[in-house]
């Protein structure tokens, strides 16, 4: 951080990083987005990934468990014996 910022300036730029961190990989945002909108819907492994183009069956569990670590998902226990 610069040493010529205003010290109330040190948590936003503190939050800007951290939100830069956890969302600055190719597939975060997808996998939330993914998430977001089939918040009602049972969502499988498998499922997740048909819906998110691209990613592959190595990266997707990654990514959930980055954003479970980072308490951005919550895994319950049907997702995890359904295999993510």
């Amino acid at each position: 951080m610069p040493k010529s910022d205003p010290p109330k300036c040190f948590g936003d730029i503190v939050a800007i990083m951290d939100t830069s961190r956890i969302f600055g990989n190719k597939w975060s945002l997808l996998i939330v987005h993914c998430l977001s909108v089939r918040e009602s819907e049972v969502n499988t492994f498998k499922k997740i990934e048909k819906d998110i183009g691209g990613i592959s069956a190595r990266m997707l569990p990654k990514g959930l468990k980055v954003l479970e670590r980072d308490k951005i998902l919550a895994a319950s226990s049907a997702t995890r014996i359904l295999g993510a």
